[in-house]
Parts: C-alpha cells; structure tokens; sequence
C-alpha cells in the first residue's frame, strides 16, 4: 500500500489585550488583574510584561535632522529652531543628537535668530523675505520663539522684539489681528488671539475682561477651536490667582477630557475645527493640550498615553509638517522635564500571585524588559500581576494578554478594524456561494480602519480545499485590479507573501479610509470545508485589530 503524510496545522489566530501603567512614586506596589476564563486554549496563550524606564526608548538620535534638514519659508525655519530652544537640556542629556553637539545645536538656533529681522514686514512678520503682507498668526509664533530663547540666553534683534510683543499687546487689547487676514477662518483667528495672550502673559503683561471675552466667543460660537483653548489655559496658568482664573481652568480642563479619546494604550483629544489650510490638527492640537496640561499643573493620568499617541503618529522619523514638529516637540520637552529630567535608580520587582517573574536594578535611561508567562490549565481564575519598584525614576509598563479562543468562543471583533471578505466569480464578478473543482475565484477583502495606523498586517487563511493562484507565473491570468488598490501606493497595503494555505499583505503605513486587497484562488479538492478566519492587526500594538470568523463551511463539488 501506499502511506502518504498529511500536515494539520491548526488556525493558530491569536487575540490581545493590554493594560498600561506607570509608576512614579520611590516606593509603590502596584496589583494589576487578568481574568483567565476556560474560553481559551491554554499553553500557546501567554501574558507578556514589557517594562522600561521612559516613554521615548525608540526617540534616541532622531532629533539630528533638525539641526541640518534646509528649511525654506520662515514659518519653517521658526520651527526647526524651537525644539531646539525649549529641549536643549533634555536632548542632551538623552542623547537625542545622535551625529551633532550641543554646539551644534547652539549654532543652528543662532544663525536662524540672525534671520528674523529679514523677514519683519510692515509690523508684523511674513512667510518670505520678498513678502510684504504680514501673518497675525506667524507674528505671535515668531515673538513667543523670541521670547523662549532670550530667557535661555540667546540674543535676538532687540528692534524687532520689542516691536513685535507690542504689536501683539494691540492684538489682545483690540481683540482683532490683522485686517487683510479677514478671508482667514474664525478659527484662525481665534486660535491667533489666544496665542497672542499666551505671549502677552509670559511678558506679565495681564489682561483678565480681554481674555474672557475672547473665551466667550469661541465657547458660544467655535466651541470646537481645542487649539485656542489650550493657549488660553496656558495663559491663564501665568495669571495670579483670582476666581475668574479658577473658574476658567476648571472649565477649560472639562473641555478637553470630555473630547479625550482612548483607544490601546494611546490617549488623544480630536480637532474637528475648520481650519481650512492652516496648520491645527488633532495631532498639533493634542500636543498642544498635553503642553498645556503639563503647564498648568493639571493632574491627568493618561498624560503618558497621550505622549504614546504623538509617538505613533510619526511618518517615519518626523510628523507630517515642520509646525507639528515643533509643537510636538514642545509637548515632550515638557512631559521630559516633568517625568524623565533625572537619571532612574530603582530596582523592580514583577511577581505573579507569589512568584517571581523579574527582579531588575534599573540605574539608567532607556533601560527596558521583556518577560513571558505562559498560561496553563491552572491558571483558569484572576491572576494577579504586582510591579514593586523602590528608588526614583518613573516605570513604564505593558502587560499584554495574548490568547487563542476555544471554537465555541470565536466571535468576530473589531477592536480598531472592520474586516469583510467576499468569494466572487472571475468573469461576472457576481458573489459566489457554491464552488467547482478546478475552477478560479476571486476572493475581496475590504478593511476600514477610523484612524491612521502604523505597520499593518493582514493575514486571511484559506480554506482546505482551495490555494492561492500564483500571479507572478506567466501562465496565470492576473485579476484586474482598480488602481485604488494599486499596492506600490504609500498608505495602504504595499507588499504580499503568498503561501500554500494562506496570503499575507502589509502596509507599512496605512490611511484612515477603506482599503480593499483582491487576489485569486483555485478550487482543488471536492468536499466540505471550514472557513479560517480572517484577521488584520497593527503589529507593534496587537490589541488593536480585527477579526471576522465564519459559522459556515464552504463546499467544492
């Protein structure tokens, strides 16, 4: 007779959770739980802790490309210097320079300091040295950049300073800015003046019936301008202690929890102002809120998820534009100096229930660890996961419960995507139901996600009785695809692996939107077939994925 071997590889599909936490006290205990139902399949499930001693592990080095990148406009040139202004100390002491010197640094905000008076026109300052109308907006950004770096010792043209703060005194004063910007947006404007008393306050120049007018507009008329509300908060943070600043902080500080949003272990407040071109968005204007926060000594716990969020939305080393760079950087100079300004010297210690899964001396930056705990049939019930850390410095840590549900548990989720997948017909492109032996399909997928997402992964398994058609070989017809779901396009899937059972497509970076991946497949053997599930997820925050399981079982005659 004849033995043959057939491989059985089960679906292994895996589900996350995760919880997030950190630790700032010298000396604190802190219990996190996990429930464990008998719904998963135990030993191939497992519970991994990822601790570390600041939020930025992964920022070393990356700050160099503003010390040389060629800025053009002035608005450009501007925020490459202010990162550098506000976070000298903490990007040296980091080592966020990986290439360049404190020197070098120094050099960089010097020389873009020369340029300002170039670029002073007609009262205020404009975009390019040729340009002769002035921006309310780029005039306020220009003085507070002023302003930073004179009390950090740099000099600038003392000419154009003082000009500059008084223009924007007349701004504040008169509650208007410049009067051929009108066909700029309410937004704009407002977002301007509330800037311009955020300056005025750091030269202790007060104005209490100004700002509350300019508060009573935007809360009657552009309640969603989040940008203008953070400056004023910041502003009144600088106001000597009266009932209107107490009244207006707590408000202001209602406002922005009511929008916070939280999804994994990210923490972010949506910017659904109509900005038209301008540069707020809810990355700038979550920045600009945590900033704003920190500055006004507002207690907010999430405050490190919100600093994961402006981490992520980076495109590769950078944000999308020079201002959110440097508005983002502003952020996380201020949480560096709030959290992370000294070096860790603690030790920790991670038990689960009474047994000891990590014991660790942490006495430098950026010191991280990685522990796995295998779940077994024992554990079904609450487990107990306690961080003991004694000694200063902050604790950052992850757990992540990853698990396969049993058959009966499997239901489709969407924890951050939608997923759907369609079987259709090669000519008619009518969805099919029923399968021929021999014959070609087309399988559809369409992912929707809300939000931008980091690398992605989608990963849909085949059934038994079907395998993927290999488009690469000349003899294969290849399916004509729309060019929306041309794959060499950035922000959507890019590259695919094909395998006997399953095909896998990545995105290095995919858009918020729908995107849809299409291949063929063959029907090889006759019978009835379970459908695997389909899953897609971001792979470095697995907890936030979709997954699309099927009841029903397909049969290829």
């Amino acid at each position: 007779g004849i033995t043959d071997t057939i491989p059985i590889k089960a679906p292994n599909i895996f589900e996350t959770v995760a919880q997030y936490g950190r630790i700032t006290t010298p000396q604190a205990r802190e219990v996190q739980e996990i429930t464990i139902t008998r719904n998963i399949i135990p030993e191939v499930s497992s519970i991994n802790i990822f601790t570390s001693s600041s939020a930025f592990v992964d920022l070393k080095g990356c700050l160099d490309y503003l010390v040389d990148y060629p800025y053009g406009c002035f608005e450009q040139k501007a925020s490459k210097i202010l990162p550098l202004i506000l976070g000298e100390e903490i990007i040296v002491q980091k080592g966020l320079l990986k290439t360049k010197s404190k020197n070098d640094l120094r050099k960089v905000v010097t020389d873009v300091l020369k340029e300002f008076p170039a670029y002073y026109k007609n009262g205020g300052f404009a975009y390019w040295k040729d340009g002769s109308l002035p921006s309310s907006y780029l005039t306020v950004y220009a003085a507070f950049i002023m302003t930073m770096a004179k009390k950090r010792g740099y000099d600038v043209d003392n000419a154009v300073y003082n000009d500059s703060i008084k223009v924007i005194k007349q701004f504040v004063k008169k509650g208007n800015i410049f009067s051929h910007e009108g066909r700029n947006s309410s937004w704009y404007a407002y977002t301007t003046l509330a800037f311009a008393h955020y300056v005025a306050a750091l030269q202790g120049f007060i104005s209490e019936n100004e700002l509350k007018l300019v508060y009573s507009t935007i809360t009657t008329k552009y309640d969603d301008c989040i940008a203008a509300y953070a400056y004023l908060l910041k502003a009144l943070a600088l106001y000597p202690d009266s009932t209107l600043k107490k009244t207006l902080v707590k408000e202001i500080a209602e406002k922005f929890f009511s929008r916070m949003r939280t999804e994994s272990g990210y923490v972010y407040f949506t910017d659904t102002s109509q900005w038209g071109y301008f540069y707020y968005d809810t990355v700038l204007s979550t920045a600009l809120i945590l900033q704003a926060l920190l500055e006004a000594s507002i207690p907010f716990n999430n405050d490190y998820k919100v600093v994961q969020y402006l981490l992520k939305q980076r495109k590769g080393y950078a944000w999308l534009n020079t201002h959110q760079n440097a508005v983002v950087w502003w952020a996380l100079n201020s949480y560096l100096v709030r959290y992370e300004k000294d070096k860790p010297d603690y030790s920790l210690q991670v038990l689960v229930d009474t047994k000891e899964l990590l014991n660790a001396i942490v006495n430098y930056s950026n010191v991280h660890f990685a522990k796995q705990y295998i779940v077994t049939s024992e554990d079904i019930g609450v487990k107990k996961f306690s961080f003991i850390k004694n000694g200063k410095g902050t604790c950052y840590f992850t757990m992540q419960y990853q698990y396969i549900p049993v058959y009966e548990a499997m239901t489709s989720k969407n924890m951050g995507f939608e997923v759907s997948k369609l079987f259709k017909d090669v000519k008619t492109k009518e969805t099919v139901k029923t399968f021929k032996k021999g014959s070609e399909y087309i399988v559809e997928i369409t992912v929707y996600t809300p939000k931008d997402r980091g690398i992605t992964v989608l990963e849909d398994q085949l059934p038994s009785g079907f395998e993927p058609v290999n488009v690469t070989f000349a003899t294969e017809e290849k399916v004509a695809v729309d060019k929306k779901s041309d794959y060499t396009n950035w922000g959507t899937f890019n590259h695919y692996e094909q395998y006997s059972d399953r095909i896998i497509y990545y995105a290095d970076f995919i858009q918020r939107g729908t995107h849809k991946v299409i291949f063929k497949v063959r029907a090889t053997n006759s019978g009835t077939f379970k459908l695997p599930a389909c899953k897609v997820e971001e792979m470095y925050n697995p907890e936030v994925f979709g997954i699309l399981y099927f009841s029903n079982t397909v049969t290829v005659e």
